[in-house]
């Protein structure tokens, strides 16, 4: 289901996770891939705004999770799409990388989905690093927020004012909070990703794993829960 057009941004309701299509003219730019059943959610959002797969040029990877890395290499396969990523998350991509403690239930979920979905390992193309500017959709900010994964990154639209969050948090309306800590690979890094997100301070921000909610009311949401301690007053 295609929620929402709102100046050249749409974002995907998948089954499981949710994921955007940003849209410049006739240049179409994915954050993160969806997981089963969404090609074909992509295929009806691009046909509602009469594009192509071959619109699509880059696909922006917030994390190497399988849900939402399974249907990049289909992606690219029908659109030519570069994929932009960070180069800590590479294993994840490849569908190598060793979970450890009790991170091991997420590996070995992924390990079952891979058997069941088919995963094809995912190149990046472009890797991206903490503070690059993106010349896409009128300047995207790459954020490394890592601590759901040490690799996990979040994109900051500087026009608009939207945070692009990824799984960095959870965000619905009965409850905002941390993804589970079995699906967490590295959770020492999410106080510094937190404040690193307070000090950049976004008006809006949307998240991969949401309700409906237009992107100030997550925003809204966001300071709530997490301004008590991680908020500027807080940091050193």
């Amino acid at each position: 289901m295609i929620l929402k057009r709102d100046e050249g941004l749409l974002q995907i309701r998948g089954w499981f996770v949710n994921f955007y299509l940003l849209i410049e003219g006739d240049t179409v730019y994915l954050i993160d891939g969806g997981f089963v059943g969404d090609l074909q959610q992509i295929e009806k959002a691009l046909q509602h705004e009469g594009l192509e797969w071959t619109n699509i040029k880059a696909v922006l990877m917030t994390h190497g999770h399988l849900d939402h890395t399974l249907n990049v290499a289909k992606i690219v396969e029908k659109s030519g799409a570069t994929v932009y990523a960070h180069p800590a998350d590479e294993l994840h991509f490849q569908a190598k990388y060793s979970y450890r403690g009790i991170s091991r239930i997420c590996g070995w979920l992924e390990l079952a989905g891979r058997a069941l979905f088919g995963y094809t390992p995912v190149k990046i193309d472009r890797e991206v690093a903490d503070g690059q500017v993106l010349n896409i959709w009128g300047g995207l900010h790459v954020l490394h927020t890592p601590g759901h994964t040490i690799g996990h990154c979040s994109f900051y639209s500087i026009e608009k004012r939207i945070l692009f969050s990824g799984d960095l948090f959870a965000n619905w309306m009965i409850r905002v909070m941390l993804p589970w800590p079995w699906l967490n690979s590295c959770s020492e890094h999410f106080e510094s990703s937190f404040r690193k997100v307070f000090q950049l301070n976004p008006e809006g921000i949307l998240a991969n794993h949401c309700d409906k909610a237009d992107a100030w009311t997550q925003g809204e949401r966001f300071r709530k829960r997490f301004a008590p301690k991680y908020g500027r007053k807080h940091q050193a």
